[in-house]
């Protein structure tokens, strides 16, 4: 809809993600260049890398399956 309309990109961005950072005061650029945050930058920085989907349950104990178990913990709320 909003490419039909020929809404430009800036107005887009105030639409979506840059209202969302405003709103929480996040800026992710502190941390990465905006020019080394395109996908295709961000790509070649994780190769090498295991970025695959993995459920928590696949981790092998004493690995960093420990903190992720540990972390889904005290997100749910158990013990």
């Amino acid at each position: 809809m909003l490419t039909e309309n020929n809404v430009p990109d800036d107005e887009v961005n105030k639409m979506t993600h840059e209202n969302a950072m405003r709103w929480y005061s996040f800026d992710p650029f502190t941390h990465i260049a905006r020019e080394q945050a395109t996908v295709g930058a961000l790509r070649k920085a994780a190769e090498g890398h295991d970025v695959s989907i993995q459920a928590l349950s696949h981790h092998e104990q004493g690995t960093r399956g420990n903190a992720l178990h540990a972390a889904a913990r005290g997100n749910s709320g158990s013990e």
